[in-house]
């Protein structure tokens, strides 16, 4: 007796298959936000962590010198080079200042390495050499602040704790906000001057591309947005609220004010070593009173999360 021969197996068909991949697009697509939103969350709380760490090498600078590190000094040093040791980059910091070509030679040379803490990232990868998304102000009433000219003048060395602690108070006072970056120069390496400066300067004395690089004018923080002003020619400028002219890549208006990657908000650093988010859309003069920092204003805590 011939055995019986199970019945053939029926393939899918083409519409089930198809019906089959709409709902795993379908689940990609609801999936795929929750996924960029919890990316979001994971990086800025890293940028937190970041302006956290920043805070407390402010504050271990102000234990050993005894005042606040100068926002910007001639020829390359910033605030962020006499950082460095409070962020466990004290090796970097002493082969610059020991450099055989001297400690302007050597911090044009150390600045193209990347320190982590200085960058936000949501916008930056680790490689990005010598970037830094965190910025103080055009301004010589706030912390650190800076006039940008070839013979600048700049806040912080003779400024102590103590004093701000007497005028508007630590917790009042904002120290060091986020630049704003076009997000279309997310990622990008950096550059003498504009929204991907480098940390330390160049060894141009007073070189005011380099100061604007670091200092954003104190004007309302925005979310970053895209700006479709092409870049003016290598080696030209461009003119800002009269306050001399800017390099390529800064004439962008998302790259002349302070604003971060973030929705909802931006990371500040406060002269407490808190760090708290700043909503967007806080008006200019409740911004102020929080930076200027013996001005007698009492800021705004609604506008703070």
């Amino acid at each position: 007796m011939r055995p019986r021969h199970a019945a053939a197996r029926r393939g899918f068909t083409l519409i089930e298959l198809l019906v089959v991949i709409a709902i795993i697009a379908v689940l990609v697509g609801l999936l795929l936000p929750a996924v960029q939103k919890v990316r979001e969350a994971a990086a800025r709380t890293r940028c937190l962590n970041n302006l956290k760490q920043v805070g407390l090498a402010v504050h271990r600078h102000h234990d050993v010198v005894g005042a606040l590190p100068q926002y910007s000094h001639a020829k390359g040093s910033t605030a962020w080079c006499h950082l460095l040791a409070g962020v466990e980059q004290e090796n970097m910091y002493n082969e610059a200042v020991n450099h055989p070509g001297g400690a302007n030679a050597g911090w044009d040379s150390v600045r193209q390495n990347p320190v982590a803490v200085y960058t936000c990232p949501s916008r930056r990868i680790r490689e990005n050499r010598g970037a830094v998304d965190y910025v103080g102000f055009r301004s010589l009433s706030a912390l650190f602040g800076v006039v940008p000219t070839y013979s600048f003048s700049s806040t912080g060395k003779t400024i102590k704790l103590g004093q701000v602690t007497s005028a508007d108070g630590t917790s009042n006072t904002i120290l060091l906000a986020h630049k704003g970056v076009d997000p279309q120069d997310y990622g990008k390496q950096a550059q003498n001057g504009g929204h991907n400066s480098f940390w330390a300067g160049t060894s141009s004395v007073g070189h005011p591309e380099t100061l604007l690089g670091f200092v954003r004018l104190t004007s309302s923080p925005q979310q970053d947005f895209a700006d479709p002003t092409p870049d003016p020619p290598a080696g030209t400028g461009c003119a800002t609220s009269g306050q001399g002219t800017v390099s390529q890549g800064n004439c962008h208006a998302a790259n002349l004010i302070t604003g971060s990657s973030h929705p909802g908000g931006m990371p500040v650093l406060w002269a407490d070593g808190g760090v708290r988010v700043l909503r967007y859309g806080v008006p200019q003069a409740t911004y102020e009173a929080m930076i200027f920092w013996k001005d007698g204003a009492v800021p705004d805590p609604s506008w703070l999360n």
